[in-house]
């Protein structure tokens, strides 16, 4: 199949996605909404997960072509060596018997495979980069070999998703002219602040009505740091406050049971019991995030903050850790407030100051709805993603003789 060219754009037809988790986080959701932006624009939009879970279940459902490779790819930079042997070829094979014209990876478990299969195919691969640090040191040394490498060689472009990411790319000798920052968006027509939702939520939790109540969103992960902000709460003036635990652990993970349950352990230990509620994943976060007083946010890195975003559209003022992205997305002092990531009495003080404020929260919350409709709309931020994404594949065809 050809790929077809009107003016200055590409009028691609077959377009892959491809993301290494099963279950549902911000990372699944958006590349939810960037397929079906895509097929409400007229292209045929197949999805490739390495895991299966309630998000293939999800994608299935809105009737997109979905498959599952059902490998193992976080498996270690040897182990991916020899992998590579094995499913790049496969990948090969798949992406000619879809005729995919152009590929988008969200995730970089996938992404050096498709990468690489996409280079044999003469199909332009996108990087919708997400990355956060490396965990090991071993595979800190991979990235800094082989990442690079890949950006130059293989990738027709890099679209990060906060402006940090793309100064750290800068510095690692990336050419600018294949490198973009483009914010995530919500759809903000259908977030926003759910009347009687904290009448709702405190019925159905036992939630004193004068009590503050924090949320915090996201999945049980380690990364989240949810330790912090239990040691914050028990630090809190107001011994009557109430959290939301909002999340899940990631499917069928071993060391999230473990975490969860040294949550559970850590939440008697600083008698908070009663007063901290494990939700599990939830698909009213609205009504949630509208029940609350204060959204927090402890993360040790973030790839973006979805989340941060939604609260925000429901006039949520916002604690988080300062670190990328929330400080790309939280105004400080204006929609809310930053911490240093860990320090649970900063986090403390931040919490004592809205809590005992509400005018400060009423005015945070309306200037940050504000902010999340100016700059972070999801239609907006989806269409900006294509110009992009157009524009780096245009110059690799150009630069490979059409």
């Amino acid at each position: 199949m050809t790929t077809q060219i009107k003016g200055d754009r590409l009028a691609h037809q077959r377009i892959l996605l491809t993301n290494f988790y099963g279950d549902m986080g911000g990372g699944e959701f958006a590349l939810l909404a960037h397929a079906e932006y895509l097929a409400a624009n007229g292209k045929a939009v197949h999805v490739c997960l390495v895991k299966d879970g309630p998000f293939a279940s999800m994608l299935r459902e809105k009737n997109f072509h979905v498959d599952v490779l059902g490998q193992r790819l976080d498996c270690g930079p040897r182990g991916a060596y020899l992998k590579a042997m094995t499913l790049v070829p496969r990948l090969v094979r798949y992406i000619r018997a879809k005729a995919i014209e152009r590929i988008v990876c969200y995730t970089d478990h996938e992404m050096p495979f498709f990468a690489l299969a996409g280079t044999w195919c003469n199909v332009p691969v996108i990087f919708r980069d997400q990355l956060a640090p490396a965990d090991q040191e071993q595979r800190r040394r991979w990235r800094e070999k082989w990442l690079p490498w890949l950006y130059r060689r293989c990738l027709a472009g890099i679209v990060a998703t906060t402006a940090a990411r793309v100064e750290s790319l800068k510095a690692r000798g990336l050419n600018t002219q294949c490198l973009s920052r483009v914010y995530l968006g919500t759809d903000v027509t259908k977030v926003k602040p759910v009347a009687n939702a904290r009448e709702v939520v405190s019925r159905e939790l036992g939630i004193p009505d004068e009590a503050p109540l924090l949320g915090f969103f996201g999945r049980l992960i380690a990364l989240k740091d949810h330790p912090t902000f239990l040691v914050a709460m028990a630090g809190l003036s107001r011994r009557d406050a109430h959290a939301l635990i909002v999340g899940g652990i990631q499917l069928n993970d071993k060391l999230g049971s473990d975490y969860q349950m040294a949550l559970q352990r850590q939440v008697a230990e600083l008698n908070l019991t009663g007063r901290v509620h494990f939700t599990g994943f939830r698909s009213d976060v609205p009504v949630l995030m509208s029940a609350c007083d204060i959204i927090c946010h402890s993360s040790m890195w973030e790839t973006f903050g979805l989340v941060l975003v939604e609260a925000m559209l429901c006039g949520k003022p916002i604690v988080a850790s300062d670190v990328s992205g929330p400080r790309e997305i939280v105004v400080p002092g204006r929609t809310g407030l930053l911490f240093p990531p860990k320090d649970s009495a900063a986090m403390t003080e931040a919490i004592d100051k809205l809590v005992a404020s509400p005018q400060l929260r009423e005015s945070m919350g309306q200037a940050g709805m504000q902010r999340a409709r100016l700059v972070f709309d999801q239609k907006t931020n989806l269409r900006a993603l294509e110009e992009v994404i157009d524009k780096y594949v245009l110059a690799w065809r150009n630069g490979r003789g059409g």
